[in-house]
């Protein structure tokens, strides 16, 4: 049914305790219930349970039948391109507010009669 979207991959790290990584519990000290959580997990890890929910969940063999067909894309600088013009475009409206900002903070200095051009009004800030 979802073959075409997900692929099964192997962990990254294979380990002698990748079974039973992510297993964690706090007790109290001196817990009488420590023992037993233990032993439990070791059953269950070293049992032919686990391997039943392995076998059952995380199947090496595919039920897929035939190639995939869907492709696998890479990342590329393309694939960011959407990100990139949003980021620009609120970059520049924030510059385009700062401005605006600016210039109606200073405004008495802008419009002020003295002499001087605009340019040196500007530098003068």
């Amino acid at each position: 049914k979802y073959c075409s979207k997900y692929a099964m991959v192997d962990p990254f790290f294979k380990t002698a305790s990748f079974k039973t990584a992510g297993f964690g519990f706090a007790f109290p000290k001196n817990s009488p219930l420590t023992g037993d959580f233990s032993r439990a997990i070791l059953n269950l890890t070293q049992g032919d349970e686990m391997e039943i929910i392995e076998n059952k969940w995380f199947k090496k063999g595919s039920d897929c039948r035939g190639p995939m067909t869907a492709l696998s894309y890479r990342l590329s600088l393309r694939s960011f391109r959407g990100l990139f013009l949003i980021a620009g475009i609120a970059s520049f409206l924030a510059f385009l507010v700062f401005v605006a900002l600016f210039l109606y903070e200073h405004r008495r200095t802008l419009c002020d009669d003295s002499e001087g051009s605009l340019w040196r009004k500007l530098k003068f800030l």
